[in-house]
């Protein structure tokens, strides 16, 4: 089952999914929710960042869940030292794609992706950085960051943080693992 708000895109994952529900992700979790079907699985592949509450995505996508159903989440790394470089040079330059998409809501660290997480219910496994593209000249970058105290080298050289995680269940403890 996937779930897509633009028609003609809708229309391509059709050729790929058995059931593609059309509209706002907001009204349909809810919606499914109410129906008895439950899911193994629930990914949300770079979506996260567009919402406006994406706590309240990942409680309806809880309810969806089978009991023990796992978790997919990307979300890119504000992190990452193309970012932080922007940020350090005075620059916030929203753009179509990527990092700095103009259409994100939301901006993810490691640690907030698992706050996120447990907010939600969801119990975390794994957080793990996708290194993507290298930035461009980043070795001075990465020497003058080596100085700084409590500096996040791995950040830094990730694009995309992938986290896997499972439905707690009633009355689990929920702990995020990085």
């Amino acid at each position: 089952t996937g779930i897509e708000r633009d028609a003609g895109l809708a229309a391509q994952a059709r050729a790929r999914c058995d059931r593609v529900v059309e509209g706002d992700l907001r009204e349909i979790l809810p919606r499914l929710a109410g129906e008895p079907e439950r899911y193994d699985a629930i990914v949300f592949a770079d979506v996260l960042e567009h919402l406006e509450d994406p706590v309240e995505a990942l409680c309806s996508a809880r309810r969806l869940a089978a009991p023990g159903g796992r978790l997919l989440v990307s979300v890119p790394n504000v992190g990452n030292l193309s970012v932080v470089r922007d940020l350090l040079c005075g620059r916030f330059d929203p753009v179509p794609a990527g990092l700095m998409d103009a259409g994100h809501l939301r901006w993810f660290t490691r640690d907030f992706l698992a706050e996120v997480l447990e907010e939600a219910g969801w119990s975390s496994i794994a957080i793990q950085g996708e290194p993507g593209a290298p930035s461009p000249d980043p070795g001075p970058f990465r020497e003058l960051s080596d100085h700084w105290p409590d500096h996040d080298a791995e950040s830094l050289g990730t694009y995309q943080w992938i986290a896997e995680a499972r439905e707690a269940g009633e009355g689990q403890r929920v702990r995020a693992h990085p």
